[in-house]
């Protein structure tokens, strides 16, 4: 059986695949998936500022600023006045934030799709 589906095509169906397993696996932290690559960024890089998020992500500051209110509201990230430059804010998590990081990692692992499956697949479309 061939479907013929193009690449991006079947990377789109991955992707949004993903990201409703992520949604399901989050919904009891009330988190989104969408929610989730910033928090990794935080965990991996304490200190970062919205802008450097916004650069990292190609995000507009304006969706950033958003998302991380989001974020703060939930008490999962801290904003910190940098005390060299005052209009800038240092992001880092809260314990909180912290203590989330590794059931988010285990929803990641459990939802991976083993690549001798990814292959059949393949093998199925082509």
């Amino acid at each position: 059986m061939s479907l013929n589906i193009p690449f991006k095509g079947l990377l789109s169906i991955i992707v949004r695949n993903h990201f409703i397993f992520m949604n399901r696996e989050l919904k009891h932290l009330n988190l989104t998936e969408g929610q989730v690559p910033y928090l990794m960024a935080l965990s991996k890089k304490p200190g970062i500022t919205q802008d450097d998020l916004a650069g990292m992500f190609y995000i507009d500051k304006g969706t950033i600023a958003r998302s991380i209110q989001k974020l703060e509201d939930k008490e999962l990230v801290q904003r910190v006045q940098d005390p060299v430059n005052r209009r800038r804010y240092k992001l880092s998590l809260t314990e909180k934030g912290e203590g989330i990081i590794p059931e988010i990692l285990h929803a990641e692992k459990n939802g991976r799709i083993p690549s001798s499956r990814i292959f059949q697949v393949k093998k199925d479309l082509y």
